[in-house]
């Protein structure tokens, strides 16, 4: 990003008083995943594994990470996911346990009171031009309650974030602070429609793709089952032989007319997408309710 860019995005912030609510180049950020990565990554053995993930709230790559994973790419649409990415990668490595889940208002009453000024100064030496940049005008300048209209709620609860983290656990955090002095920081800005042309047959033993699959009727304005399904298929030669993909993560539950897409009603699903190929996984909802949260996953057998 050029010093223009990165001043762009800054008046474009300023201006309209946050980011996109649409999946964009800078739309709203993830401060915290908002699925049971754990629940489902615990399933495999990723130790030395080479995987591909949405980019997001950077949970799943440290996730990964944390369980064994040697190389971790990350793709998105949104840009600034590659800044909290990095801004991530730093806090773990010079922060403390109780200073990261602080910085990432994990312990805190409001989720949205958060990146404190005095923990933002151990790390700001350590990150590049741009994403120092937009954090420290986010920090010190935005100042609007502080940052509700850049990053998206999430439930804050310390026992919930441990269990669907496995780097969230203050052993296992010391252990990946270490390791990630070791590993790149690889991000791919795309489309998720782009990215079998864009890899170019480059191949992986896991492709996570998060719940990209609720928003497929904004990827695809027509027929947006049937288009998945050819995506999923063209990702296919992306996996090495008994390799994974994360088709989909299906919550317990969704509000009351909330727009997600038909991926997650199960006879409309089962028409395009199978069950004696596409397989469901259950893990403890992220609600944690009791209840159950649904992954469809595809394995490359031959």
């Amino acid at each position: 990003m050029t010093k223009k860019e990165l001043q762009k995005l800054i008046e474009y912030t300023s201006i309209s008083g946050g980011l996109n609510n649409n999946f964009c180049n800078y739309s709203k950020l993830y401060s915290m995943t908002t699925e049971n990565i754990y629940g489902f990554l615990s399933k495999y053995n990723l130790k030395n594994k080479k995987i591909l993930t949405v980019a997001g709230s950077g949970d799943q790559r440290l996730n990964c990470y944390s369980l064994g994973a040697d190389e971790v790419t990350c793709f998105d649409i949104n840009l600034l996911s590659h800044f909290q990415l990095q801004l991530k990668d730093e806090a773990i490595k010079h922060l403390n346990y109780n200073e990261f889940l602080d910085f990432f208002g994990i312990i805190r009453d409001n989720t949205n009171n958060f990146l404190k000024d005095d923990l933002f100064d151990k790390i700001k030496v350590y990150l590049n031009d741009d994403v120092y940049g937009f954090y420290n005008f986010l920090i010190n300048e935005f100042r609007r309650d502080p940052l509700r209209n850049i990053y998206y709620d999430f439930d804050n609860d310390l026992k919930l974030i441990k269990k669907i983290n496995h780097y969230i656990n203050e052993d296992n955090y010391y252990d990946l602070s270490h390791s990630l002095n070791n590993k790149q920081n690889m991000f791919i800005e795309a489309n998720v429609d782009n990215l079998p042309e864009i890899l170019d047959g480059e191949k992986f033993d896991m492709i996570l793709l998060s719940n990209i699959s609720d928003y497929i009727h904004y990827i695809y304005s027509d027929n947006n089952l049937e288009r998945y399904r050819e995506l999923i298929d063209k990702l296919i030669g992306n996996l090495n032989l008994y390799g994974i993909i994360q088709v989909g993560y299906i919550y317990s539950r969704y509000s009351k007319g909330e727009d997600v897409s038909k991926f997650h009603f199960n006879e409309i699903r089962n028409k395009v997408f199978p069950n004696d190929i596409f397989h469901s996984i259950f893990v403890d909802s992220y609600y944690n309710d009791g209840t159950y949260d649904k992954v469809i996953t595809y394995q490359k057998l031959k």
